[in-house]
């Protein structure tokens, strides 16, 4: 059987209010849609402008509640990201879905209160889990990773996966530029740490997932992640970008390093190629102006946008051995969603003025989020059907 992908659709609060009103109104359209349109939500990520923890606990527990009582026994997964959208909102979502099918089996579980979801078919199982990890302001980093990580791992044994199948991740990590553990290191550097001890304890196989690391407004860690198993008629490649160097393969910036902390490289691919008969999906990892390893366009918004869109493009023809594109609107427009990450909210009408053209409309999402590297300003992600 062909594997089959989420479709993706945004919805945004009917008007800007307080967050309640409008978490609230968003739910309730996605229920409403799922209804008219007969299918099935596996996955909702919740993006919100949340300015302390508190609230953050409150409102995902309360999310939760609704999301129980509007689809029993089929509850999605879901996380709340507290990364503010575009103005005016307070609060988006998006919500990933599936046509109801005889030969699909779409279980919804939970542990640990996190909600997941296994699809089943007769030649592969798929795991969509969402929302691993807090946002506990006393938790350094390094333990908000393993917690997150730790909740990962048991949901994946859980349901008789490893780490190996993990194909995509979203590594959400509390103030990813700030300094810390004792100023040695800044937050992201922290996490990958914590991430290159658990891939190296529990991998078996080479290669690592595609996977976004991206910054959010509260401290702590949040991870989300899709594993698959499936038998030989699925192949999953790891696709490289000859602009740039493999992220594993880092080497430690010496003007930067205090020599101090051991240099710990990002683990994760820059995509992930899922062919099927002739269904072929590509997952982009979270892309930025970076050539080789450096960062290209320092304070040049339009120049960092042009090179993360080549990037992008790169990858694409990679995945269709070597087929070049001289538009990336030619197969942009291909994207089932995509999410770009501005640093300053102020700046995402000027970015949406000079990237929005070549997507589709409706399946971009603009979010305010710092990036990985302090002088980064803008990054992008999201899912092609090739």
């Amino acid at each position: 059987m062909i594997l089959k992908s989420l479709y993706y659709r945004f919805f945004y609060p009917e008007s800007s209010s307080d967050i309640r009103r409008e978490w609230h109104d968003c739910i309730l359209q996605i229920h409403r849609f799922s209804v008219k349109e007969k299918v099935r939500i596996v996955k909702i990520t919740c993006f919100a402008d949340i300015g302390n923890s508190n609230l953050w606990n409150d409102l995902k527990e309360e999310i939760r509640n609704m999301l129980s009582e509007l689809f029993y026994p089929f509850q999605p997964t879901f996380s709340l990201i507290p990364q503010p959208p575009e103005k005016p909102y307070n609060f988006v979502t998006e919500a990933g879905y599936l046509e109801v099918s005889e030969d699909t089996e779409i279980l919804h579980r939970s542990v640990y209160a996190t909600d997941y979801v296994v699809i089943k078919t007769n030649n592969y199982r798929e795991l969509w889990v969402s929302g691993c990890g807090t946002t506990e302001e006393a938790l350094p980093v390094s333990k908000a990773g393993e917690s997150a990580f730790g909740t990962m791992l048991s949901v994946l044994a859980r349901e008789g996966f490893s780490i190996d199948n993990v194909v995509r991740q979203w590594n959400y990590i509390g103030q990813i530029t700030a300094s810390g553990n004792g100023g040695k290191e800044t937050n992201y550097d922290t996490f990958n740490r914590t991430r290159y001890q658990i891939f190296h304890k529990c991998k078996k196989e080479p290669g690592y997932p595609a996977a976004t690391g991206i910054g959010m407004k509260l401290k702590g860690v949040i991870i989300d992640f899709m594993a698959l198993q499936s038998d030989d008629s699925i192949k999953i490649i790891s696709v490289e970008n000859p602009r740039q160097r493999n992220a594993y393969q880092y080497q430690p910036d010496k003007t930067k390093s205090n020599g101090t902390v051991p240099f710990c490289p990002p683990l994760f691919e820059r995509a992930k190629l899922l062919t099927s008969g002739r269904n072929v999906t590509l997952w982009i990892s979270g892309t930025a102006s970076i050539i080789g390893q450096q960062t290209v366009g320092v304070n040049n918004p339009k120049e960092q946008v042009t090179n993360t869109l080549q990037n992008i493009q790169v990858l694409c023809s990679q995945s269709l051995r070597g087929k070049k594109y001289t538009d990336e609107s030619d197969i942009l427009k291909k994207a089932r969603y995509f999410r770009i990450y501005v640093k300053a909210r102020e700046q995402i009408p000027y970015i949406r003025s000079l990237c929005g053209k070549y997507f589709s409309p409706g399946c971009i999402l603009f979010l305010e989020a710092d990036i990985c590297r302090d002088e980064l300003l803008v990054e992008m992600e999201g899912e092609i059907v090739l």
